[in-house]
This record gives structure tokens, sequence and C-alpha cells, in this order.
């Protein structure tokens, strides 16, 4: 295998504005994506390592193509990062790099992407944003009410035509994306399709001005009590999320659910790491060992009350009757 395409793409919203604004504030958004997609390569590259050596992480080579534009010729302003599979490590080993590594991350380093990004659209450029499940969008843009919604669902229509298919499961998604992709064909120069994209735009009452107007440049200056305060809801969040997921969880696990719960909340990767390492180490949160060489960890609370619950089901089986009450019986009746 050469390598591997990692595709990074920012939300729809982001994609509309990015097209619509002035070529000083495009420049800046691509610039904030760039850095989003070097967080999440960071991430990766953190945990790579080579196949036929067992050394510290492996750096890697990957090279970035940025694209603007779908196959049917709307925008979508995206970065295919092509991992050379080609690693180094820090004595200098060179080789072939794990592939599964990659592929166990892939969702971390994702989640990882959109939380910079989040982040750096709002320190940056001010924008207002509102979370959407595991992503987010622009304040005001949504497929399903607002301004935007005809013009937001004029532009997804890959989504559109995947979500015909009613897929049930992320594998499926991917497999129906396949299917119905059309062929690539001619794409005019940029300023060609801008123009055109902007012209579309404005018959949705989305002009250059008013795009603009949702760029606030905000101070550079962050307010701690207020960063803590956002930093405490995202771990609540994010340990919430992993709870009511699973018994228990891996580092990457809890990296995912740390980072979906930052988003629109201005905090950057290093603070999405940086939380991760926080919450591991909190008292309440155990190692329970190895599985397929992935060190697991649950909250001492869920291990507690699943070892309640094995010690109780361990009693009962060694029950041959259970005794009911009377007065059970007859409210049963």
């Amino acid at each position: 295998m050469p390598g591997w395409d990692l595709v990074f793409t920012p939300p729809k919203s982001i994609s509309i504005l990015w097209a619509v604004v002035d070529p000083a504030h495009r420049a800046a958004i691509e610039r904030i994506h760039h850095r989003a997609v070097e967080a999440a390569i960071a991430y990766l590259e953190s945990h790579a390592r080579l196949l036929t050596h067992d050394a510290p992480p492996a750096g890697l080579t990957v090279a970035y193509f940025e694209h603007g534009s779908n196959r049917a010729g709307e925008p979508n302003l995206h970065t295919h990062a092509l991992v050379l599979n080609d690693g180094v490590t820090r004595d200098g080993v060179t080789g072939p790099i794990d592939s599964r590594v990659l592929y166990q991350h892939k969702m971390a380093a994702g989640a990882i992407y959109r939380s910079e990004l989040a982040a750096l659209l709002q320190t940056e450029l001010g924008l207002e944003l509102v979370r959407c499940q595991s992503w987010f969008e622009l304040s005001g843009f949504s497929r399903t009410e607002g301004r935007y919604q005809t013009l937001m669902n004029l532009w997804s229509s890959r989504r559109k035509a995947i979500e015909a298919h009613e897929p049930s499961t992320a594998a499926q998604a991917q497999a129906v994306a396949y299917m119905t992709r059309d062929k690539k064909g001619y794409v005019p120069p940029r300023d060609e399709l801008f123009r055109a994209w902007q012209e579309v735009a404005a018959q949705h009452g989305l002009i250059q001005r008013r795009a603009t107007r949702l760029i606030i440049p905000e101070g550079k200056d962050q307010i701690t009590l207020w960063q803590r305060f956002q930093e405490w809801r995202t771990l609540r969040e994010a340990r919430r999320i992993v709870a009511v997921h699973q018994s228990h969880f891996s580092r990457r696990d809890l990296v995912t659910a740390i980072a979906v719960a930052a988003q629109t909340r201005g905090l950057h990767s290093v603070d999405v790491l940086r939380l991760t390492d926080t919450c591991l180490k909190h008292r309440q949160v155990m190692s329970i060992g190895l599985v397929k060489d992935e060190e697991r960890f649950t909250f001492k609370r869920l291990y507690r009350l699943e070892q309640s619950l094995l010690s109780q089901a361990t009693t009962l089986a060694m029950t041959s009757g259970m005794r009911v009450s009377h007065r059970g019986m007859c409210q049963q009746k």
C-alpha cells in the first residue's frame, strides 16, 4: 500500500461562508482550516508506529491537496492529506507504517480537527457557532430551518443522495457514497466558481456584505474563568457520553468524546489533549488492563456497580428458587 488518503472537510456552512466572503477573509478561513488539519495529523503522528519496528512514535510524511468543490460543482472546501507509507522514528529507523493505528484513531483525529477548527473560527474570526450532534454549523445555517435552509439543502446534494438510501451505519453510508458519486468532469477555474457561487448565494439572500458581517474579529485575551467553565462543561459532557455508550474505554475514545464536546466552546486541540490527560489521572478513573494491546479505562463507580451486579448474578445462579411475597402475587393478579 503506497499510502492513505485522509480527507478533512469543514461543515457545509463554513464552505458556504468561504465561497461568498471577500478574498482576504477567504484566505483566513483556508489558513484556519489548514491549521486544524495539521492538528489532526499531529495527533495521528503522536500514535503512529512502524510496522516492522517497535519504537517510539514515527514521523509521518504527508502531502496536502486542498480542493474547493465536490463532484456536483458545489462549494466544498476540503483537504486530502496523503499519508505516505514511509515513516521515521526518533532514533532514525525508517519503514512502512502500521495502518491499523491510523484506522483506530481516525475518528479521534476527525474530532480533533473539528474542535480545533471551531476554536480558531471563534477566537480569530469571531464566528457564532452552534453544535449539531458530533459537528457544528454557523448560527442561522441549518438544513431543517432558518433563513438559509434552502441554500444549505441546495449545496448538500451529495448528502441528500446518500440519505435517500437510508444507510444505518457509517460503513453503509460510505458504500452508498462510492456507489452514487458521479465521475469527475471538467472543473472551472476558482474565479469562475466563486462568481457563480456568489450569484446563487445572492439569490438566496446571502450577499457578500452580509456574509462578511458574520465575521467579527475578537481580541486575543481570553477570560480564564470563562475557559475553565467551558472546560468543566466539556469534561462533564464527555464523561457522560463515554459512560452511556460503553463500560470501559480507551484514551482515543475519550479524546473523541472530549473533542466533540469541545466544539463551539473555544477550546483548541491542545486543550482537548490536556483535558484527556487530566480526566485519565482523576481519582475516579481506573485502568483495567490491556485489550488487544490497548489500555482500557473505566470509572470506579461504574466498576463497583458491575462488580455488584456480577456478585448478585452469581448468587442467583446458585439459588434453586426465589420467594415471592404474598403481597407481590396479589398485585400481579
